[in-house]
């Protein structure tokens, strides 16, 4: 097998003007649609199986919406759930599509927001698909920086507080642009692009009205430019960007540019390697392997309970999930929340496959997930975290066990050579 059949397809999922919008204060309503959010979908078929990749223009959602999409679609594509994965772009710019604390979710929007996602895939499943063979490439666009700046005493300055500072951020980035190209069999031009990115869709935001404007943020013009240049549907899925932020962050609309296009100049350009040298990009067998793995966290001792979600209140551990689907070689890893880049590259590092890219607010919302030491230096992200000081190195450990047993313990290393 060497092939694969695919369909693609979006949906606008923009809410109405007067909507409250998740990110910031709990009452902020939108003033303006900028440009309209979307869900992008994926459908493949193996020839054994047939799977989705679903990437929301959403801030998160419960584990219980996300659940109600994985296992709606999965009966539509008579398939394993497993086989269903999604991730939420975090956009700042949409509804209240999960429950913190400070707000619900907005229950009409969801639920609506699900019976289109099902309708949709009623509809795909009587469509003619496309064969496909699959590249995948990676590539480097440095227009992220860690927004937690830790001085030699180690104490962290949050960055988006600390505008001045930010010359001086040195912190941890995950720069990598994760590719996938799916290039018709028949005419061999690129019709299905999956980009993957870590860094918080708040290039535009800025203080003032334009903050209460409904956008997707810089992976809407990812999605516009990818498509002007190659006329190829695109999927964007964000990585571990939990302190990931684009740089000059949060000063207005002309900022996606300065996002968007080095990123897309990538993926143009990485399309052309790979074409060109099928032997080292072309997944010769792009075979979908799943499984959905359960993760069980104590939640933060000390943590104030009035600030709990909903579900975790008068609770001593939290249940969450892992999430894997393996393309080939290639390895989706799907997270609870909001993971920050450090571990999101403890997963990279460690995969047994040739590459791994981690799936952003994919299982469900906790929050913020820290490695350990976060909690030493303080700032926003371990403050909001709910789970133990210990949770991220659980969870890395969790996903890279599940990987190599997935990949069958097997790692493929070329031959040594002087």
């Amino acid at each position: 097998m060497n092939g694969m059949k695919i369909y693609t397809f979006d949906l606008v999922i923009t809410p109405p003007v007067g909507s409250c919008v998740a990110g910031y204060g709990p009452q902020d309503e939108s003033w303006e649609i900028h440009d309209d959010l979307m869900m992008n979908a994926l459908l493949m078929d193996d020839g054994k199986r047939k799977s989705a990749l679903l990437g929301f223009d959403l801030i998160g959602m419960d584990s219980s919406m996300v659940q109600q999409i994985r296992k709606g679609c999965a009966e539509i594509l008579q398939t394993e759930e497993s086989q269903v994965i999604l991730s939420c772009t975090h956009t700042h710019g949409g509804p209240h599509s999960r429950s913190t604390y400070r707000n619900a979710r907005l229950q009409p929007y969801c639920d609506e927001l699900v019976e289109k996602v099902l309708a949709g895939f009623r509809d795909a499943v009587r469509q003619e698909w496309r064969e496909t063979s699959v590249y995948f490439y990676s590539a480097s666009a440095p227009v992220n920086i860690n927004r937690r700046y830790c001085g030699p005493e180690n104490v962290c300055r949050f960055l988006p507080h600390w505008r001045s500072l930010e010359p001086l951020a040195d912190g941890v980035t995950d720069p990598e642009i994760g590719m996938l190209f799916f290039r018709d069999a028949k005419t061999l031009v690129p019709v299905e692009i999956v980009i993957n990115y870590a860094a918080h869709p708040l290039a535009s935001h800025a203080r003032g009205l334009g903050g209460h404007a409904v956008t997707a943020d810089y992976p809407g013009m990812i999605r516009k430019l990818v498509y002007d240049a190659t006329r190829a549907h695109c999927t964007f899925v964000t990585g571990a960007a939990g302190d990931q932020f684009p740089i000059d962050s949060e000063i207005g609309w002309q900022n996606l540019d300065t996002i968007a296009k080095p990123i897309v100049r990538e993926v143009t350009r990485g399309m052309c390697e790979a074409f060109c040298f099928p032997e080292r990009f072309k997944l010769e067998n792009p075979e979908v392997r799943s499984r959905i793995v359960p993760f069980v966290s104590p939640l933060r001792p000390g943590f104030p309970e009035e600030r709990r979600r909903p579900t975790q209140q008068g609770k001593e551990q939290y249940e969450l999930e892992l999430q894997l689907l393996s393309i080939g070689d290639i390895c989706f890893v799907g997270v609870p929340g909001e993971l920050v880049g450090e571990l999101g590259l403890e997963i990279k590092w460690h995969t047994p496959f040739r590459k791994a890219f981690i799936l952003y607010n994919s299982t469900g919302y906790v929050s913020y997930i820290c490695h350990a030491n976060a909690f030493v230096s303080g700032g926003y992200e371990p403050h909001m975290q709910h789970l133990e000081y210990k949770a991220g190195l659980k969870l890395v450990n969790a996903a890279v066990d599940a990987m190599f047993d997935m990949h069958d313990n097997a790692i493929a290393m070329p031959v040594y050579t002087k």
